[in-house]
């Protein structure tokens, strides 16, 4: 496929899981909103939740995420689909106050 392929479909992953996380309340972005400092990995603080109740919610639903400080980490990759960046946003949209 090609790095910069792989590269460019990242990015696409971790632009739809910043447009939509950014608009939930009780979630604060941590990763950088700027395109030109966005990676791979999109960082979210919860506002009014517990993360470690939210991350076994979306572990039960199996959305493989990371609980790192507190903090729920989505790391998208090649073999992830859009369709499944924004099913994880949905389901953590019905799980966070």
């Amino acid at each position: 496929f090609g790095s910069e392929n792989i590269h460019n479909h990242i990015l696409a992953l971790t632009d739809i899981l910043i447009d939509t996380l950014k608009k939930l309340d009780g979630v604060r972005l941590i990763s950088p909103d700027n395109y030109n400092e966005r990676g791979g990995i999109v960082t979210i603080e919860l506002l009014k939740d517990s993360a470690d109740d939210v991350f076994k919610k979306l572990t039960d639903e199996n959305v493989i995420i990371s609980l790192r400080e507190g903090r729920l980490r989505f790391s998208p990759h090649f073999y992830n689909s859009s369709e499944e960046v924004l099913k994880a946003v949905k389901i953590l949209t019905g799980v966070v106050s």
